[in-house]
């Protein structure tokens, strides 16, 4: 397409961590329903713990063909590396591993910053 002449202005940019944790639920049916539900409210309710700039909690609309495998995902954006250790560690947090871990089937993370 070639250069069409703007110009982007300098922004000073901020770093910004982004984390990303995927989840494939268990069970089947009304069984997994009942999980998805359990653990997307858990999720919710940590937005307040200190250092989380923002919280997203989603469900995976499954229009991928090649991936369905994923059923729920949290993202989460920090301001540093120190804010995202404090919110791994905050009391909340752990208490929500503990309704999640008995649920999940497959678990995957993906952290960076930008």
């Amino acid at each position: 397409m070639g250069d069409t002449g703007r110009q982007i202005p300098f922004q000073e940019t901020h770093n910004m961590i982004h984390h990303y944790v995927f989840w494939e639920i268990q069970g089947e049916g009304e069984e997994k329903i009942a999980n998805v539900r359990t653990i997307k409210h858990a999720l919710e309710s940590m937005g307040h713990i200190p250092g989380v700039l923002s919280l997203e909690v989603s469900l995976n609309a499954k229009v991928d063909a090649l991936s369905k495998e994923i059923d729920l995902m949290l993202y989460t954006t920090h301001v540093d590396w120190a804010d995202l250790e404090a919110y791994q560690a905050h009391s909340e947090h752990k208490k929500v591993i503990e309704i999640v871990r008995p649920r999940r089937k497959n678990r995957w993370a993906v952290d960076y910053e930008t």
